[in-house]
């Protein structure tokens, strides 16, 4: 058996033109190199599985009979993945010249580089900035430079990451996930970059779409946990009131302001449900 150079691990759930697009992206783009791709479904109800069957025979296939969450599911192509180099890459993207390879051979001349994410494009091929407003401001991009996180819509792990680091924190169902990911490896003493000369389209909400009550209760959970798990349960409490008050001025808001949007009943009652998990911690 070859040795695989690079294995590529897409989550993918109810994205199937768009997924079909990114399998023909890395194909494309990536002939050259021994590449392993491991697609992970989560239960897509939109033929996506079957199409991965059909048209994409080479691809290693994963089908969920349940949404499993990102970080469960991604572990999950972890686990079998091969290479010495390892993508985590969501199924709404395209790959661009060579993008994989670019970030492999950087990876190679780096060798305390953790984990790289490439310079990510709007599909008009404007830049999609991602991060602080500090970031925003001073950060050049088509310059390489040091991350305090990489972004899980697309990031690059070197093989060792997995062995010193393990897994995603499963707690995690969407969201937050690679902030953690990112801390731990940063901890176990491994450095992230932005690498420009390596780009993907990513088209930012598609592989998330149908899902925005769970994901925002998701995002709430995940962001108490991640308080406390690195930074204890005084600064849980704080971010708590803060989340608290930002949640009574939203239904304000939507209460007096937008009664007549579409859906904002359902947008109430989710707020409503996240201030009951927030005084009443439970289990996801």
């Amino acid at each position: 058996m070859n040795e695989v150079y690079i294995s590529v691990v897409i989550l993918s759930y109810n994205t199937r033109e768009l997924l079909e697009k990114c399998l023909n992206s890395i194909l494309e783009n990536e002939k050259e190199s021994n590449i392993e791709i491991i697609v992970v479904d989560n239960a897509s109800a939109d033929g996506s599985v079957d199409m991965v069957r059909k048209r994409f025979p080479q691809v290693v296939l994963i089908a969920n009979e349940k949404n499993l969450g990102f970080a469960s599911a991604v572990n999950q192509g972890l686990r079998i993945s091969r290479g010495r180099f390892i993508v985590v890459l969501n199924s709404d993207t395209v790959l661009l010249n060579n993008a994989f390879t670019k970030m492999a051979e950087f990876m190679k001349e780096n060798p305390g580089a953790g984990a790289v994410r490439p310079k990510v494009l709007n599909p008009d091929g404007s830049l999609q900035r991602q991060g602080s407003g500090i970031w925003r401001i001073f950060k050049a991009p088509d310059r390489v430079y040091e991350l305090d996180w990489v972004s899980g819509c697309c990031m690059m792990l070197r093989r060792e990451i997995i062995e010193n680091v393990g897994f995603f924190d499963e707690f995690f169902f969407f969201y937050n996930e690679d902030l953690d990911y990112s801390k731990r490896i940063k901890k176990a003493g491994w450095k992230l970059y932005y690498f420009p000369p390596a780009n993907i389209i990513h088209y930012w909400g598609k592989s998330s779409k149908g899902l925005e009550e769970k994901l925002l209760i998701e995002g709430y959970r995940g962001g108490y946990y991640l308080c406390e798990k690195y930074y204890g349960r005084p600064v849980l409490l704080f971010y708590k009131m803060l989340a608290l008050l930002e949640l009574i001025a939203k239904i304000i808001v939507c209460v007096f302001f937008l009664p007549w949007k579409r859906d904002i009943k359902n947008r109430i009652r989710t707020y409503f449900r996240i201030i009951k998990m927030t005084v009443v911690p439970s289990p996801r």
